[in-house]
């Protein structure tokens, strides 16, 4: 029996022994079908239909990442931008011990609120199954806006205060800096520095927020403080959205 080049709805065509209660049986059958909620895991999404029409306009709801697709007859697009948005920050003081780069951990995080695809593996508890409280993982692949923030206390020692966005545990994709003693306010001053980036991550790729001083290591570490002005915004920080897919 014929179907048709969209739906394969079936069809009688002359010269068909005619079955009425078949065909109308065959065509709810296949309107039904059209209807039908199609989700599941990404990997069992069906190919689009090669061809013109096609199956063009059905939609699929990948269960596993969470993101609507259309078919548009030759492959699927995502529907919309799916919220990626988190901002990590310390709430505790480091000591940074002078002349390493060194990593931050963070102690709570706001707006990833999406089970199981936190991007900061927490303590609440973490999706992995154990804390990475160091990184932020990227669970939906896109481009990212990214930026990092160190509080750094007030102390003139060693000429430099650095931070950076560090790329799984390999590169530096950005970074910041300045004197130690700003020409403002000197040894009494903050120094808060910034830097961001756009960068396109992968799934399960990562940023962790590095420090860096250089005072002379007979003085001591420098802090660099968990924060300044709560709540929350001005403060030793890494945060990342995603804007594009």
């Amino acid at each position: 029996m014929p179907t048709t080049p969209r739906w394969d709805h079936r069809y009688p065509v002359v010269g068909d022994t005619p079955h009425y209660n078949r065909d109308l049986g065959n065509l709810a059958a296949d309107l039904d079908n059209v209807g039908k909620d199609d989700s599941g895991p990404l990997a069992n999404r069906p190919a689009s239909s090669p061809g013109s029409p096609g199956k063009r306009g059905r939609y699929y709801w990948a269960t596993d990442e969470a993101t609507l697709y259309r078919d548009n007859g030759t492959g699927w697009n995502a529907v919309g931008l799916r919220r990626c948005a988190v901002r990590a920050y310390a709430t505790a003081n480091h000591d940074i011990v002078a002349n390493s780069w060194q990593g931050i951990n963070f102690g709570a995080a706001l707006y990833d609120d999406d089970p199981p695809f936190h991007m900061w593996e927490g303590t609440d508890p973490p999706d992995i199954g154990f804390p990475q409280l160091n990184r932020l993982t990227c669970k939906f692949a896109g481009y990212y806006k990214i930026w990092a923030r160190a509080n750094w206390e007030a102390d003139p020692g060693g000429p430099h205060r650095l931070c950076r966005i560090f790329h799984n545990g390999a590169n530096s994709m950005a970074e910041g800096g300045k004197t130690a003693a700003s020409a403002a306010g000197g040894a009494n001053w903050y120094s808060r520095i910034w830097c961001s980036t756009t960068m396109f991550l992968a799934v399960n790729d990562y940023i962790e927020l590095q420090v860096y001083q250089d005072q002379d290591p007979a003085s001591g570490g420098v802090n660099v403080f968990s924060y300044i002005t709560p709540p929350n915004f001005n403060l030793t920080s890494l945060e990342m959205i995603r804007v594009a897919a």
